[in-house]
């Protein structure tokens, strides 16, 4: 494993963060995102046990995010817009890395670093493998907005948690609605959530996983907003089995196998009285590249000749999600 630290520029700031690589090879690489006053070495742990097993991390401070910050910008600069500013700047910067795989990178994001996580995702879906939030403070907007229910309200600086934010992080949210900001992302979603979190509740965690596609949710019981060493423990070994499975998933169906198998079962035969259900939609079982669904009962992620073979058993295979015609290819 290799370590270096990271320094991206952008929109006249600098972040500053470290990377964690494997030896050799082109590998996948989870980018960690800080909650409120936090830092990025609360990742430590994770990134090397990531990059021990073959994928890269990068933790990262926002800037003006915490009093630690190494990063650019004061506190009370700081809005979760800007914070998503930074997060796609390091985005783009690891996806420029030679040895880093752009189709597999993925976003971890804690509290409020996981709402800019989710935020992040849904401009750049397309770059964005796969994404776990861990207790996503999607309640930000609702909270402050209640406290300063009217722009006169604001006031210049605001202490949270021994930390300053200045009048632009409220004004910010004025008029934001979560919900109506997340949810379209297409991609596989975990979201890790304690039943005993006072600060973000549940219940917003739950109204995510229902918008999602493609997302579940692990509830850890008696677990509040920062978990027990034994309940980050498991997060740990959960985010890693969580990105291998992607990863497996990647392997067995990758837009290059599929196109190959496209093109043989064009040259054969039975292509000419070959029929499937093809339609956009949100099956989480039957990706077919990236956006387009077929049918899961006669392609079985495997090849299109398996699917021809399942297709012949069964003509009236239908898959649940399937709301449209079928049309001949």
């Amino acid at each position: 494993m290799r370590e270096r630290d990271v320094a991206v520029l952008h929109h006249g700031r600098k972040v500053v963060g470290r990377a964690f690589l494997p030896e050799a090879g082109k590998f996948p690489l989870v980018i960690f995102s800080h909650g409120f006053n936090g830092s990025g070495d609360d990742f430590l742990v994770p990134a090397r046990l990531l990059a021990g097993r073959g994928i890269g991390a990068v933790i990262y401070d926002f800037c003006g995010g915490s009093l630690c910050s190494k990063s650019d910008l004061r506190s009370e600069e700081m809005t979760i817009f800007s914070e998503k500013e930074d997060l796609l700047a390091v985005l783009d910067e690891v996806r420029s890395w030679k040895t880093v795989d752009g189709k597999n990178v993925f976003l971890f994001g804690a509290s409020m670093g996981g709402l800019v996580t989710a935020l992040a995702a849904e401009e750049r879906p397309k770059q964005v493998r796969a994404m776990v939030l861990l207790y996503p403070a999607l309640c930000v907007a609702d909270d402050w907005n209640r406290r300063f229910p009217n722009t006169d309200d604001i006031p210049d600086r605001e202490e949270l948690w021994d930390m300053t934010l200045g009048r632009a992080f409220f004004e910010t949210l004025r008029g934001f609605s979560v919900f109506e900001r997340i949810g379209v992302y297409p991609g596989p979603v975990l979201i890790l959530h304690g039943d005993a979190d006072e600060v973000v509740p549940l219940a917003y965690s739950e109204t995510a996983q229902r918008l999602y596609h493609n997302a579940q949710m692990e509830v850890f019981p008696d677990e509040g907003h920062g978990f027990s060493p034994e309940g980050e423990e498991m997060v740990w070994q959960m985010l890693l089995g969580y990105v291998l499975e992607q990863m497996n998933e990647e392997k067995e169906l990758s837009d290059e196998t599929v196109e190959a198998d496209v093109d043989r079962m064009k040259d054969s035969d039975a292509y000419s009285d070959f029929r499937c259900t093809f339609i956009p939609h949100n099956c989480p079982n039957c990706y077919f590249n990236s956006r387009i669904a077929l049918n899961p009962d006669c392609y079985y992620n495997d090849s299109f000749d398996r699917a021809y073979r399942e297709l012949k058993g069964d003509r009236n295979a239908k898959c649940p999600y399937f709301k449209s015609k079928t049309i001949e290819i």
